[in-house]
């Protein structure tokens, strides 16, 4: 498990909201620069609920790729010793 700082909230057609919490999540699905964001709300067309993670690869100017999308099915468990809340991957 790493544990990191969320880059904030996201909601859809609003501005990105800041957030400062602490998560913990698996080590294996964190690159180095990626940046994770928690949704505010459900996004029934995608399947994705509110509190799910969202973890953005930047890429340089001029160097965009395809799209990926990969959605994993996670799971509370006790708050982490760093005092935030924690996941775990449930498949």
């Amino acid at each position: 498990m790493t544990s990191l700082r969320l880059a904030g909230l996201l909601t859809q057609g609003e501005e990105v909201c800041h957030c400062d919490d602490l998560v913990l999540l698996p080590a294996d699905l964190i690159d180095a620069g990626d940046v994770v964001y928690r949704l505010a709300e459900s996004v029934a067309a995608f399947d994705l609920a509110a509190g799910d993670f969202l973890v953005a690869e930047p890429r340089a100017r001029g160097n965009a790729a395809t799209g990926e999308w990969s959605s994993l099915q996670c799971t509370s468990v006790p708050s982490s010793a760093a005092g935030g809340p924690s996941v775990g991957v449930a498949r």
